[in-house]
């Protein structure tokens, strides 16, 4: 199994970092499990500048959005965090999001294999109608250029208040989360 986690907070350790850990735990990954974790905010990605050379070739910008990819294109899960800003994901998820766009011109680059997707938005305020509907909207198109199937949008609230390292009924519902997709894999064989 190829798990691949994407970080897209400014800040090390955060809600999403604590997060990710606990879906982890509960996939009780074993020594032949490849794990990658990336955090964004220590890469070096630069945006889209809509040249559309992708259309003809390979993107023109040469940072490490590339490698990402190629660890996102042999991932069985792909795990996304991010912060909700203004009823969005963060910037530099944003960035990451945009550069897919070279995928939107070659349909085909993420042809063959099917990968799950779990998505995490972890925010300050408390609950309200509509706090994560930005951030499903953004991952509800650029999932389909990567072939992932959102099997579980996890929607953190009141962060400001409670952290998710602090709050151990949403620890245990994640590691939960972990287990049940764990047994999905294998399932399937």
């Amino acid at each position: 199994m190829r798990v691949v986690a994407i970080l897209g907070s400014h800040r090390d350790g955060g809600d999403g970092s604590a997060a990710v850990q606990e879906i982890v735990a509960g996939l009780r990954l074993q020594e032949t499990d490849q794990q990658t974790l990336v955090a964004l905010n220590r890469c070096r990605m630069l945006p889209c500048l809509a040249c559309d050379q992708c259309s003809e070739g390979d993107c023109v910008i040469k940072d490490d959005f590339e490698t990402i990819m190629d660890e996102v294109k042999q991932a069985d899960l792909v795990i996304f965090a991010t912060p909700v800003y203004f009823n969005g994901v963060s910037s530099i998820m944003k960035t990451f999001i945009d550069r897919a766009q070279q995928y939107y011109a070659k349909p085909d680059s993420f042809s063959g294999k099917d990968r799950d997707v779990i998505l995490i938005a972890t925010a300050g305020a408390k609950e309200y109608e509509d706090q994560f509907e930005g951030v499903r909207l953004n991952f509800q198109f650029f999932l389909q250029y990567l072939q992932g199937k959102l099997w579980n949008f996890i929607q953190i609230s009141g962060t400001d208040h409670a952290s998710v390292s602090l709050r151990e009924d949403v620890k245990i519902n994640l590691q939960h989360v972990g287990q049940l997709w764990k047994e999905r894999y294998d399932a399937r064989g």
